[in-house]
């Protein structure tokens, strides 16, 4: 397993139109359950500013996610 430490930079670094990206790795108790819950909330996330995501699973792990979001600024 590979460590990184991540760049962490306030709102007053980055100009206002560079989107930011941002990772979260964690487990949910049931896959469908939770994207059904993680789909509803699709425009509630769309008007705080998400751009763009990408939900990704492990082979043999499906209650293993590791999403990625782009949002519009910090």
């Amino acid at each position: 397993m590979m460590a990184f430490a991540p760049t962490v930079l306030t709102a007053d670094e980055k100009p206002a139109n560079n989107p930011v990206w941002m990772m979260v790795a964690f487990e949910v108790a049931n896959y469908d359950t939770w994207r059904a819950a993680f789909d509803n909330d699709l425009v509630f996330r769309q008007d705080a500013g998400e751009l763009s995501f990408e939900i990704n699973r492990f082979p043999g792990f499906p209650n293993q996610i590791i999403a990625m979001f782009k949002w519009e600024s910090a």
